[in-house]
């Protein structure tokens, strides 16, 4: 009896586990992407200055060109 009870609450766990993923992933593949081509272009530089300016000083160069939330700036190399 006790047995019974413990698998038929641990496929409905299993269950509701495996809806919230799917929803989360359908989410995820359906959230709008930015669209960079329309956008403006934030830095306009060479890959050498890119390289240099990471070599001399990384962590001002990830405050310079990348953002918190996560998306990068958009450069034109």
């Amino acid at each position: 009896m006790k047995i019974g009870k413990i698998i038929k609450w641990s496929l409905i766990l299993g269950i509701i586990a495996l809806f919230s993923a799917g929803v989360g992933f359908v989410y995820l593949w359906f959230i709008p992407h930015r669209n960079v081509q329309a956008s403006l272009v934030d830095f306009n530089t060479t890959t050498t200055e890119l390289v240099n300016e990471y070599l001399a000083d990384n962590d001002a160069a990830n405050r310079k060109y990348l953002q918190e939330e996560g998306n990068s700036k958009i450069l034109a190399l």
